[in-house]
């Protein structure tokens, strides 16, 4: 599962480009923080562990990835890890193309079950679980991406919702400018979720692929914890204005098919 523009498909094509060896498995990737998107410590494995090798290999490779349109910055850490950080354009394609059932597909073999546990949403243990419970912030999650959808039997809400080309794609033609209307070419224009919520959403691709590989459970989870986070966080007050349909069901499907595959019960309303 590893479509075009995404991190691990970027730094494979720069590598190749300077003919740098790479594992079988693909490039080490890990999630970012403090305004990096991605990690991988490529370079290191590279270098043998040597710093000073590790830092020459991810400036060049750095340097290769920097032009591309689909990234905002490549950079390299002190330590010589690669820092990869993408355009919202870029992400919002990666977005659109995870499926519904990810995470059921990476990981068979754990039949979903409710969570008896997990109190009403809008009890004052359920708000106290929000902030102490990571699994429990990715149901809050859930339920506060189904609340900003019209509702089922809004006038033409399926329709749209299986039909995002009425909005725009949000995808953009790599050669070009980079620029995306969101609006389409319509009066009505929507909102982006946050640059952190695209970039959990997106990393659904790599944590499918670790779990294919074998990866332990604790990368479903892990990712069920930040993107919880991540929408929780972009959720709260002030509402979200006009968040683009298309991408908050494409968000909310794929939490749900974490909470499932991990035996949990997503939440549909507050």
């Amino acid at each position: 599962m590893t479509p075009p523009w995404s991190p691990s498909h970027l730094i494979t094509g720069a590598a190749a480009r300077l003919d740098l060896p790479l594992p079988a498995a693909g490039p080490p990737l890990e999630p970012g923080s403090a305004g990096v998107d991605w990690v991988s410590a490529l370079p290191l494995r590279l270098a043998a562990g040597d710093p000073a090798a590790a830092a020459d290999l991810a400036g060049r490779l750095a340097t290769v990835l920097a032009p591309h349109p689909a990234v905002r910055a490549a950079a390299v850490s002190s330590g010589g890890h690669l820092l990869l950080t993408l355009t919202d354009d870029a992400l919002v394609t990666l977005v659109r193309q995870v499926p519904a059932r990810w995470a059921e597909i990476a990981a068979p073999g754990r039949p979903p079950t409710s969570s008896p546990a997990s109190p009403p949403a809008s009890s004052p243990v359920a708000r106290r679980r929000s902030l102490e419970d990571p699994v429990y912030r990715a149901q809050l999650g859930h339920a506060r991406l189904t609340a900003l959808l019209p509702p089922p039997d809004a006038a033409g809400a399926d329709r749209h919702l299986r039909e995002p080309s009425c909005w725009g794609t949000g995808e953009t033609s790599w050669g070009g400018t980079g620029e995306t209307s969101w609006g389409g070419t319509g009066e009505t224009a929507y909102g982006l979720p946050s640059h952190e919520v695209l970039v959990a959403g997106a990393d659904a691709l790599r944590v499918a692929d670790r779990l294919g590989a074998g990866g332990r459970p604790h990368h479903l989870t892990d990712w069920l914890a930040r993107t919880g986070e991540a929408v929780v966080s972009w959720t709260r007050e002030p509402r979200p204005e006009r968040p683009d349909p298309t991408l908050v069901a494409a968000l909310r499907d794929a939490l749900a098919s974490a909470l499932r595959a991990t035996g949990t019960t997503p939440i549909e309303r507050l």
